[in-house]
């Protein structure tokens, strides 16, 4: 996120403008697909930071079994746990997609046009960081 804030003083940004849709896009995990099921072993029933926004609408499956001994069966145990839930799971998510949708069609062009700069921005900052730590090794 220090690259968006630091992009938002570079570029003239309203604050009013933010929403969850242009957070998405700066993270670095926006060209992956949403996830539908994250499993943590070791009986610990906690995320540790672990892609937060990312999980906000995903399965968590939390088993108490550590990593090494995690097998198929435990696997399958968790697909099971998945399918039971999935369809409470789509409800929601398409609770919050009608929301989205509400929203973006109040956008103006002029929002549209700046979040469009400020998100050609953030990338541009993001291919500098990366090459930076390509350039170092």
């Amino acid at each position: 996120m220090n690259v968006a804030l630091q992009c938002s003083n570079d570029c003239l940004y309203c604050f009013s403008d933010v929403d969850s849709k242009l957070i998405e896009s700066c993270l670095y995990s926006n060209s992956c697909q949403p996830l539908d099921l994250l499993l943590r072993t070791s009986g610990e029933v906690r995320l540790s930071d672990f892609l937060l926004w990312q999980s906000s609408y995903t399965l968590l499956s939390f088993v108490n079994v550590l990593w090494p001994e995690f097998s198929r069966w435990d696997l399958y145990a968790a697909v099971l746990f998945y399918q039971r839930h999935q369809g409470q799971l789509e409800d929601i998510k398409r609770a919050h997609d009608s929301k989205d949708t509400s929203v973006e069609s109040e956008l103006t062009d002029d929002t549209a046009l700046r979040k469009e700069i400020f998100l050609e921005d953030v990338n541009k900052k993001k291919r500098q960081q990366i090459e930076n730590l390509i350039s170092i090794k």
